[in-house]
């Protein structure tokens, strides 16, 4: 049987995949806790954007990391997103 991370590890693929900004093969995605981290890379701002609020979209994502890689980086130096409600 698999675990609530890893239900909501799918679900939040699935959200990034239906994102027309984004190429979602790029982006990786791990969850504990109920915390999401996306790392990988993307073309533009508007796509580290798209990216970042299609992951919070997902119902029981409590908090968003993103690391940083190169072109233009999902987040510098990695920041923690606690409120659902903030882009």
């Amino acid at each position: 049987m698999r675990d609530e991370s890893q239900f909501l590890k799918n679900d939040v693929e699935q959200e990034l995949r239906w994102e027309p900004k984004l190429n979602a093969s790029e982006i990786g995605v791990a969850v504990k806790g109920g915390v999401v981290e996306l790392t990988g890379y993307v073309d533009t701002y508007a796509a580290k954007v798209a990216a970042e609020r299609a992951a919070m979209r997902v119902a029981n994502v409590r908090a968003l990391l993103t690391r940083s890689r190169s072109r233009c980086r999902l987040r510098e130096n990695a920041a923690m997103r606690i409120s659902r409600g903030r882009p």
